[in-house]
């Protein structure tokens, strides 16, 4: 059954990739943020929470650790962050949502995220 995502971006998203247990979603924005959404039962549709403070370029890609909590996303300077993704009422743990873990910086020219 098909519910409402509420992206809240105000330009273009460039990218998009579920976690591997479908419980969530990252989406690479075109005003250098990502959206992190899920499902909220209450009111029946996605909300996100947005990562922003760590790139001033559109997000090229994003890609998700196996433990669907680490989010890997690289801009279009080839400034690449890794950031904890976790949601508490997703993920069943605690953690700094938006935390930057590493950032490295790969040139100007994005790779592809696997």
């Amino acid at each position: 059954m098909p519910s409402l995502a509420a992206l809240r971006l105000r330009k273009g998203a460039t990218c998009a990739r579920w976690n591997s247990a479908g419980s969530k979603f990252a989406v690479g924005g075109a005003e250098s943020i990502v959206a992190v959404g899920y499902y909220d039962p209450d009111n029946d549709w996605w909300i996100c929470k947005h990562l922003k403070k760590h790139f001033e370029a559109p997000i090229a890609n994003v890609a998700w650790h196996p433990n669907g909590i680490l989010l890997a996303s690289v801009s279009e300077t080839g400034k690449l962050c890794l950031v904890n993704a976790c949601i508490p009422a997703v993920d069943g743990e605690s953690g700094n949502f938006d935390e930057l873990i590493a950032s490295f910086e790969l040139g100007h020219r994005p790779l592809a995220l696997c």
